[in-house]
Parts: structure tokens; C-alpha cells; sequence
């Protein structure tokens, strides 16, 4: 059993585009561009029964019976999705060069149109494995239909005005003014500004009569405001929900409507200060090539839920607003160097890395988690992972003659605990666990570091070309069939039989039972992985044919290459792909491919 699922995607990108230069005013043009960009996806989604066996205990011996997982008979669901987007963009652009004086001026208006519509059909209970909606059940019940349309609207100002002098000092300040249908008439519109400055130093005579081997010395900065999309559309009114039936009116149901949460007519963008300091640097002819950035963003307006409760009978839930503040900061680097040992050997080496780090200075928490070092939110990373400290396991000498913790031994409220079980640290030293031992357990899911890797090298007619990348700082917790044995009465993975016995008190997980505990699957330190990894993502060897048979064949770019993608990987995680990491572990991994071809043109 099992089935298929298969999206087919359709799309058309076209453009028109007009420039007119204005002859009677040196270096100004216009000009005018219109695309239509229409979309459409089918999915089809065909499930089977999936067969599972259990183990019936009751009959002596054993029995293993056959079973069902889910769905006794087939399911199909197919929908059609249709998507346009139309683009109008009015672009006027101005050079201007009076002596070493160089002025550029780009003012562009765009307006963004959007509408997308979705129809479906699911139908349950086949007969017959015929995966067409036609041949499912008959009944009412074993048939839904699904229709919903939307419409977006944007419209913006976009300028730009860049100036240099001897291409040794820079300045450049733009701007964008957008409006955007998420929000209330009177918040619909924000302006974000920026601005920057460069020096080119190696310009200098101080730097081009002395140092010649310097050929690019560049010292940057910025600072620009971006706005970013809060929310979900139209929160700025009440919305509701259609559903039901909720009562009957002379024996025929009618639907109800029920309004989905307070409005708040003042949220609007959210808005990111961005500053960033850099510097660039080319050596000896480009041997060397070097870049480095410092990035800080405060990010305001973010949209938070408020942790006042209210009572039921106040109906729907709280708005949220613009209250949320967080850091970002971190360096970004860059570098390449480019080495010719011979006339026929070439080698270069490329690599990339970036530290971001991000830090909440101000969100709604309750007085629960904010005044408890170990459970505060502010102050800590977005996406920072809580839950409760695993220290081991309880031992045979943990437990009196009745089974019961011994006196000291913090009590754990799932269940009898017996030896092997996951034993989790008691943060507030109250005697027993709860959710106020709760503390970070793992760094955020996005990593904190990426970085990559790229050799090459050429001799003569052949080349090898490598892209090793790679992520740090990154945990993930896993739960259920990721690492769960026999969770669902699904089977195990080979690593989940490391498991605690006398024999072995450091095993990888705890004693093993036929069916998950309370106790061990609480949300802890136990179940999270280090997702950091290394991966050779790409590597391609080629042959290209030497000039002189090129000639002799009268071929040109004539390449016999070896290509193999997602090759080798390093990571601590086990029995996951870290690169599609998924907590429950049930994501398709990346394939490995290897690939043989030809590339000859005439």
C-alpha cells in the first residue's frame, strides 16, 4: 500500500517592454513595462491501505496478525489550482557626467495585481484500485468538494539616486512607498528610506603610486528601513467563519457564522532597521579577492498575541499588534583565490560564511515563563527550543524494595518510572517535575552559521569543479516514528536497539517497551539531534577536447563530463537528511545523483 501524490505545474511568463530616450533632455529615458504571468498546478493525490502487523500476546504462541494503518480502502483527491499575476511598471531613468562628476536618478512606479482560485474533489472508500474520482463510493459522506478565490493588490514608489566622484567617492539614497490592501486605508502606506556611502581608497594616489598590488580597496556603509508584510490579510476588520450545519430550522440543518477574532484597525508593516559596514579588498591582480560585512537589524512592529486571558464569554480571541521587537546581528565573509602554477595548471579556492544571530528584546510572556530565568523568552534567539533537561536514566539503585523512588529523588508526575527510563533534571529543586522546570534545550532550528566551500582545479584539458556546504548551530527535536520505537505500532530503526539494560547503562535511548511511555517521550533534551552538517552538494569532472582535434573535427566546446550531486555528507544526526530536517522524520531525503554527458557544439 501507499500510493502516488503528483503536482503538475504550468506557467507562462510574458513581457512587454517600451524604452524611449528624450531627445531634447541629454541622458533622460522612459520606460514602460507590462507582464502577464499565468499559473496553474493540478495535484492528485492517490492513497492505498497501508498493511501493518501486530503482535497478538493473548494465543500461545504469539501470532502476528495482519492489520490495517489509516484508511481500510483507497482515497483520491485532486484539485486545480489557477493563479495570474499582472505586473505594470512606469520607469523614468537619468545619467548625467560633468567632468569627473557622475549622477544617475531611477524613479519607478509599480502596481501588482494577484488573483489565484482553487477547485477540488475527494472521494473515499474505493472498490475497485482505479485512481479516477468517478469510480469512489456513492455516498454523500464519502465526497467533499472544495472551491476559494482570492485577490491581492499592491502598488509602490520606488527611487534611486546614485553619485560618484572619480569613481572614488560614492553616495547613493532610495527609497520605496508602498501600499498594500493587508491594511486599513489610514496604515496602508509606509516609506522606507536608505542610504549609502563608499570610498574607494585604492583610488588614492597615496595607495595607486605606492602600492600597485593593491587593485581594490573599498570601504562601505549603509543604513536602509524595509518593511515586511504583518500578519495574515484584512485583521484590520471583523472576519468570520461560515460552518455548520449548526442548528436545524424545520428539520433542515442551517449553517452558522461566527466571527474569528477582535480587529485591530492599527496593525500595519512591520519595519526593520538595517545597518551594514563592509569592506572589500582585490589583491595582485585578482589572486585574491576578499569581502567582509557587519550586519545589526532591529526589527519592530512584529506582530505578537497578547497573554491577556479572557474569559469565555467574551466570545473570540485577542488581536494581535505591533508590539515585538528583535536583534539580528552578525559578519559575513567572502573570499576567493585564484592561482596559475603553470601555463597549463590553474587552481582556485572559493568560500563563503555567515554568522547571524538573533536575539527578542521585547514580546508578550506571562509572568509564569518571564520571571523564571530558566522559562524567559525575552532576552533569548526566535524559535529558541524549551523543554525539560534529560540527565540520564534511573538506575536499579534509584528505587526501594517496592519500586518506588527512593526519598530526594525528584518524583516524575507520568506514570511508575521503573530503571531505564529517561530521568529529567529538577531546574527549581521543588521535589518534583513540572512544566516550571522547563529550560532551553536546543539552539533554534534555523542554523546560525552557513557557510561553503568551492575548489577547483584545471590541468590543461581537464577540470574538477567541487561545492562543498554546510550549516551550525542548529538543533531539531524529533518525536513519533522519527525516533519513537514501535510508536503507532510501527516497527524500529536498528539505532533504537542501543537501548538501556544493566548491560548497558550509556545506551543511546531508553529501555525499550512495546509501545511508547508517557514518561520517555516528554519534550526534552533526549530527543534532540545536532542538525549541523558538511555535504558535498556538487562535484563535476570534465574532459574538454583539446583545440587541436576540435579543429580536426570541426567542433567547438566539444565535453565529456562526470557530474554527482549530494555526494558524501558528515552529521552528527542520525537516521535523518539535516538538510530537510522534519520532526517527525517523514520527509523525502536528497537524492544522491551521478550523472555521464556529452556537451558538443558545432
Amino acid at each position: 500500500g501507499g500510493g502516488y501524490s503528483i503536482t503538475k505545474t504550468s506557467s507562462v511568463f510574458s513581457q512587454f517592454s517600451i524604452k524611449q530616450n528624450i531627445p531634447f533632455i541629454s541622458g533622460l529615458s522612459i520606460k514602460g513595462t507590462v507582464a502577464y504571468d499565468p499559473t496553474v498546478i493540478n495535484n492528485k493525490i492517490w492513497v492505498t491501505p497501508i498493511h501493518i502487523a501486530t503482535l497478538d500476546k493473548t494465543q500461545t504462541p504469539y501470532v502476528i496478525k495482519d492489520g490495517i494503518f489509516g484508511d481500510t480502502k483507497a482515497r483520491l483527491t485532486q484539485n486545480v489550482i489557477q493563479g495570474n499575476q499582472l505586473t505594470f511598471q512606469s520607469e523614468l531613468n537619468y545619467t548625467k557626467k560633468v567632468r569627473q562628476h557622475n549622477l544617475g536618478v531611477v524613479a519607478v512606479f509599480e502596481a501588482r495585481s494577484n488573483s489565484s482560485s482553487t477547485l477540488g474533489a475527494s472521494r473515499r472508500n474505493y472498490s475497485l484500485l482505479i485512481d479516477e474520482i468517478s469510480m469512489g463510493s456513492s455516498s454523500a459522506a464519502d465526497m467533499t468538494t472544495t472551491g476559494i478565490s482570492s485577490k491581492a493588490r499592491q502598488v509602490g514608489l520606488v527611487y534611486r539616486v546614485a553619485y560618484d566622484y572619480r569613481g572614488k567617492y560614492l553616495l547613493e539614497t532610495s527609497g520605496r512607498y508602498d501600499g498594500h490592501y493587508y491594511f486599513a486605508p489610514d496604515r496602508r502606506w509606509g516609506f522606507f528610506p536608505s542610504a549609502s556611502i563608499g570610498w574607494r581608497i585604492s583610488e588614492e594616489s597615496f595607495i595607486k603610486d605606492n602600492l600597485t598590488w593593491i587593485n581594490n580597496l573599498k570601504l562601505r556603509a549603509s543604513y536602509g528601513e524595509v518593511g515586511a508584510l504583518a500578519g495574515s490579510p484584512f485583521q484590520y476588520l471583523s472576519t468570520y467563519n461560515v460552518s455548520g450545519p449548526g442548528y436545524a430550522i424545520g428539520g433542515n440543518g442551517v449553517q452558522i457564522v461566527t466571527e474569528r477574532a477582535e480587529p485591530n484597525p492599527f496593525i500595519t508593516w512591520e519595519r526593520a532597521k538595517k545597518t551594514d559596514i563592509g569592506v572589500e579588498l582585490s589583491l595582485w591582480e585578482g589572486l585574491f579577492d576578499f569581502e567582509i560585512d557587519y550586519f545589526h537589524e532591529k526589527r519592530s512592529n512584529m506582530l505578537v498575541s497578547p497573554t491577556v486571558v479572557v474569559p469565555a464569554e467574551y466570545g473570540i480571541g485577542l488581536s494581535q499588534v505591533n508590539a515585538g521587537v528583535m536583534q539580528n546581528k552578525g559578519i559575513e565573509l567572502s573570499g576567493k583565490i585564484n592561482y596559475s602554477f603553470t601555463k597549463d595548471l590553474q587552481a582556485s579556492l572559493g568560500g563563503t560564511f555567515t554568522y547571524a544571530h538573533n536575539k527578542l528584546l521585547q514580546v508578550f510572556e506571562t509572568a509564569a515563563t518571564f520571571n523564571n530565568p530558566n522559562r524567559q523568552r525575552t532576552g533569548r534567539p526566535l524559535g529558541m527550543q524549551f523543554g525539560y533537561e534529560a540527565v540520564g536514566y534511573f538506575l536499579p539503585e534509584d528505587f526501594d524494595d517496592q519500586g518506588a523512588l527512593k526519598p530526594g529523588i525528584a518524583t516524575q508526575p507520568w506514570g511508575q518510572v521503573k530503571p531505564g527510563d529517561i530521568r529529567y533534571l529538577d531546574a527549581n529543586k521543588d521535589g518534583k517535575i513540572d512544566i516550571n522546570d522547563e529550560m532551553p534545550i536546543g539552539d533554534p532550528s534555523t542554523p546560525q552559521i552557513i557557510y561553503g566551500i568551492s575548489p577547483s582545479v584545471r590541468y590543461k584539458w581537464i577540470s574538477l569543479d567541487l561545492l562543498f556546504q554546510g550549516t551550525a548551530m542548529s538543533n531539531f527535536y524529533f518525536f513519533r516514528e522519527a525516533v519513537w520505537p514501535f510508536n503507532g505500532s510501527r516497527t524500529a530503526f536498528r539505532d533504537n536497539f542501543d537501548y538501556w539494560r544493566p548491560d548497558n547503562l550509556d545506551a543511546r535511548h531508553p529501555r525499550l517497551t512495546s509501545a511508547p511511555t508517557t514518561n520517555n517521550t516528554q519534550t526534552s533534551s533526549h530527543w534532540m539531534q545536532d542538525v549541523s552538517y558538511l555535504r558535498l552538494k556538487n562535484a563535476t569532472l570534465a574532459f574538454n577536447l583539446p583545440g587541436t582535434l576540435s579543429n580536426k573535427f570541426r567542433v567547438n566546446n566539444a565535453q565529456v563530463y562526470f557530474a554527482a550531486q549530494n555526494l558524501l555528507t558528515w552529521t552528527k544526526a542520525k537516521n535523518i537528511d539535516p538538510e530537510v530536517a522534519y520532526d517527525r522524520g517523514n520527509t523525502y531525503p536528497q537524492q544522491k545523483v551521478v550523472s555521464i554527458g556529452v556537451r558538443v557544439g558545432f
